[in-house]
Formats: C-alpha cells, structure tokens, sequence
C-alpha cells in the first residue's frame, strides 16, 4: 500500500529551498496603515511588506512573507502570523455586481 502524499508536501519536496529573508530592522515611524488599504490590491501582500500597519488594533510591521502567510511584528511584544487569504477575504473591498438596467428586466 503506497502512501500518497498530501499537494502540500509534493510542492516542497519538488520546489527550491526557499530563500526567505526577514526585516531585520523594522520601522516603526508614524501612524500605521489599516490593512483594508492593502489587502484588496493585487500584489498583496509583497506591497505591504516592511509598512507599518494595523490588523484589527495589532500594529507592526510586516517582516516576512512565508507562502499563504505574513509575519507582522509589533513594536512590542510577539510576532504573529497572519493568514493572507483570511485577511484579503475580511478586510479587502467587497466585489459588488452591476445593478440590472431598467429595460433590461424582460418586462
């Protein structure tokens, strides 16, 4: 009985090693960002890397992007990891479809 891997998996084992590098220093100056301005463009999240920003109250800045997630560390306290599909689906701008026409109901 063989074992198959779960896509996860197959995509590290076959991929590069990574080449992650962290802000080191980060820059904690002026106010920060909500993460609403971000989180609804499409280079989210590398655009939001080493801004200052503000998740819910949690201000940091983003250090590192890490595949699905980023890495936000405060001025004070513990980094934490936020997930970018969860962040883009809560904070980003809702799509809203185009109203009908008035001739265009079939009346």
């Amino acid at each position: 009985m063989s074992s198959t891997p779960y896509p996860d998996e197959v995509h590290d084992a076959t991929s590069p090693p990574s080449t992650r590098t962290a802000i080191a220093a980060p820059d904690f100056s002026g106010t920060p960002h909500p993460i609403g301005e971000f989180a609804g463009r499409a280079d989210f999240p590398h655009c939001a890397r080493g801004v200052y920003i503000d998740i819910q109250g949690f201000a940091g800045v983003v250090v590192e992007i890490l595949g699905q997630s980023i890495k936000v560390r405060p001025s004070e306290g513990i980094t934490q990891r936020f997930n970018v599909n969860r962040l883009i689906a809560l904070y980003a701008p809702a799509v809203r479809p185009e109203p009908f026409a008035a001739g265009m109901r079939g009346e």
